[in-house]
């Protein structure tokens, strides 16, 4: 839960310019599917406030913390749902836009939860993804880029043969009869001349591997070594005179012209 306010926080001007891109403001139905804390809702509530945003997530757990971080930062506007994205209990053409950043990837199977997204979505909405697009730095993390690749073949064996076809938003809306779709690549970086920020950048991967530690090891994906070796490395980046980080998200944008689902 930690993990998630804190990577909205550091990537709050992405998602301040998804929320532009996508034209939220007063009136517009929203549904946030995937909603964890409720960290990125509460920023897209403000922008439609007063109108309700709908809220799902499959975790009873971060739902109650859900509510409790809007009740405390005073967002009144979001109904928050115990809801599967792959079996949504709302009414079709609901929503003008459908929303899901950073889910996709998590679900069992990307196409059916896509297909829901649509069926929900008003005709002449838009269903949004956003993906993570990667990270370029400068210097090369060589320790750290080689603890990164071993997690992702330890996550991708926990996932489901569907899953595991998942490679990006646009093959999926493409496959789910959405058309045309937009994609938008939004970077956001920082150096020395924002040290904060570079520190911040790094904290949530620093985050992310230190919750995988156990299981990667455990499962014999990493070795002790090859942990602490990436981590030390990852530590120390935001000390480089010369250091630079550029995180790149994907929004990518599928309207439905059509109502016809496959």
């Amino acid at each position: 839960m930690d993990r998630l306010e804190m990577q909205a926080r550091v990537q709050a001007d992405i998602i301040s310019r998804e929320v532009q891109i996508l034209g939220l403001k007063r009136g517009v139905q929203l549904l946030d599917a995937g909603c964890g804390t409720g960290a990125v809702t509460r920023f897209l509530a403000a922008s439609v406030a007063p109108t309700e945003v709908c809220a799902v997530d499959m975790d009873a757990g971060y739902l109650d913390e859900a509510r409790k971080l809007a009740e405390r930062y005073g967002i009144t506007n979001v109904r928050f749902d115990l809801q599967d994205i792959e079996d949504l209990k709302l009414p079709d053409q609901t929503f003008d836009v459908s929303y899901c950043r950073l889910v996709l990837y998590h679900v069992s199977d990307p196409l059916k939860a896509v297909g829901e997204l649509k069926r929900v979505t008003k005709k002449m909405g838009v269903v949004a993804i956003v993906d993570e697009g990667g990270v370029l730095t400068y210097p090369y993390l060589t320790k750290f880029e080689t603890l990164v690749e071993k997690r992702g073949r330890w996550w991708n064996s926990l996932r489901t043969r569907e899953s595991q076809n998942y490679r990006n938003a646009y093959s999926v809306l493409s496959a789910a009869g959405l058309s045309p779709i937009e994609v938008n690549p939004i970077p956001t970086f920082a150096s020395q001349e924002s040290p904060e920020k570079l520190r911040q950048l790094v904290s949530v991967p620093l985050k992310r591997l230190e919750i995988d530690k156990e299981p990667m090891i455990a499962n014999g994906f990493v070795t002790e070594q090859e942990y602490v070796d990436g981590i030390e490395e990852l530590k120390s980046f935001p000390d480089n005179p010369s250091a630079f980080w550029m995180l790149l998200s994907v929004l990518t944008i599928g309207a439905c012209t059509s109502m016809k689902t496959d």
